[in-house]
């Protein structure tokens, strides 16, 4: 059964006597069939949670993975990087449009853009436009992750090779840092600096540009990311189980959730510990593209609190709509994002004919949604192991699909979101439940 209650940052108790709408109802039937542990099983045990406008949440009641267990909920941590980047632009301590090379992020001086990998090594050539807070935080800057685009998975495997013939000894060269990450101490602004793969600006491609805002955010506030956040998002929203340190929170390791992978026959499997997808050794030092750990309850008082726009996260009720209208210089630019299938994955498979354009904080659908019903206007995004988020201001809805899979682009997990967001949204109209009030 669904329970329904208050947002727990209010410490409600529950609310009873709702009916639950028919199309949630089918949705539980079909999550509870694809998680039950039989041969048939389809997906690992997931967390879902959707709320309306007044902070009403509903959920599936659960026994094992829970709202609170813990994820490693990966890029997800994005779009608390880029609420805190736009808090410090509200108070003038960054500028959307600024050269950022030149005023924060110098180590962006003087990079370089990829034009080609031959067997002798990178083609580079110098860019000319400058990267701006508006570019890293579209994924428009030309900064990719190695793993999004052929070119840059060609560049860091040429890199490692190098790394071997001149056995250095830096952190930057170190191989096992770049297959990917070893270990949670290295320094980001030596993690994020790779050439870019087109024209600041010119182009989009999914990649580092976020994890640099969190570079820019700790820099410019005299804070770590993760202080920041605690003091401007977490404490204030009562984020409790929310951190980039679970090293320094035992309290929370009984909650963690495993994580799972397919084998070549499509089956579940534990992923293990200690390879390069581990949470507690992937990532850099507070990674704000990638690094935290959160759970369902927590994030989805988050997303409510972007969805009320009531003070609690802006100084200006103007700074949310327009963190969440159209900013590329060119929507165009984001069809690359259907010739990639991780990208697209990511992005939640979103349906081709869907108008798109990038945001400030995640994907902006400017059409409706043919297969989920949602609304214009809205945002979304996701995580490595099949996490998916989304806000729909219109309707005044929100909602998270929470799993622990790898690798992304699981068919059955997005497929499984796409049913629960469809079943939300037939359920809710204007914030309020088709079937008994909230």
């Amino acid at each position: 059964m669904w329970v329904k209650n208050k947002s727990r940052a209010s410490q409600e108790p529950r609310l009873q006597g709702w009916k639950m709408p028919p199309p949630l109802a089918e949705f539980e039937q079909k999550l509870h069939k694809a998680t039950s542990s039989d041969d048939d099983q389809s997906l690992p045990n997931v967390a879902v949670i959707a709320a309306d406008s007044n902070g009403v949440n509903i959920e599936p009641a659960a026994e094992k993975f829970t709202a609170d267990t813990i994820c490693w909920i990966a890029s997800c941590t994005k779009l608390m990087t880029s609420v805190s980047a736009m808090q410090l632009v509200e108070r003038g301590l960054l500028n959307l449009d600024d050269d950022i090379a030149q005023t924060v992020l110098p180590e962006l001086k003087g990079i370089q853009i990829l034009t080609k990998m031959t067997d002798e090594g990178p083609i580079l050539r110098p860019a000319k436009n400058k990267i701006t807070l508006r570019n890293l935080l579209t994924h428009s800057s030309g900064l990719s992750y190695e793993f999004t685009h052929p070119k840059m998975f060609a560049w860091k495997q040429w890199s490692i090779q190098q790394a071997k013939k001149n056995k250095a000894k830096s952190q930057s060269s170190d191989p096992a840092y770049w297959a990917p990450f070893k270990t949670r101490s290295v320094d980001p602004a030596v993690a994020y600096l790779v050439p870019l793969l087109f024209e600041p600006g010119e182009g989009w491609t999914y990649g580092y540009g976020i994890d640099w805002v969190g570079v820019a955010v700790s820099r410019v506030s005299g804070l770590s990311l993760g202080e920041y956040m605690q003091k401007n998002i977490w404490t204030p929203l009562g984020m409790t189980s929310t951190t980039f340190h679970l090293e320094n929170r035992p309290d929370l390791i009984p909650r963690l959730a495993s994580m799972s992978t397919r084998n070549d026959e499509g089956k579940l499997e534990p992923a293990g510990t200690g390879g390069p997808m581990d949470p507690f050794r992937l990532g850099v030092k507070e990674s704000g593209g990638g690094g935290s750990f959160s759970t369902a309850n927590d994030y989805i008082k988050f997303l409510i609190a972007v969805l009320q726009n009531n003070g609690k996260l802006f100084q200006s009720r103007d700074t949310l709509p327009y963190m969440m209208s159209p900013h590329l210089k060119d929507p165009a630019h984001l069809a690359a994002i259907h010739a990639n299938p991780m990208s697209y994955g990511l992005a939640g498979n979103l349906p081709q004919d869907t108008k798109l354009d990038y945001a400030l904080g995640g994907i902006t659908n400017l059409t409706a949604v043919s297969t989920t019903g949602r609304a214009e206007g809205s945002m979304q995004w996701s995580g490595l192991p099949n996490l998916f988020w989304w806000i729909n201001p219109k309707d005044g809805i929100c909602g998270c699909y929470f799993g622990q899979i790898l690798p992304p682009g699981d068919v059955p997990s997005f497929l499984m979101y796409e049913e629960f967001e469809k079943a939300v949204n037939a359920s809710f109209v204007k914030g309020k439940a088709v079937k008994g009030k909230l």
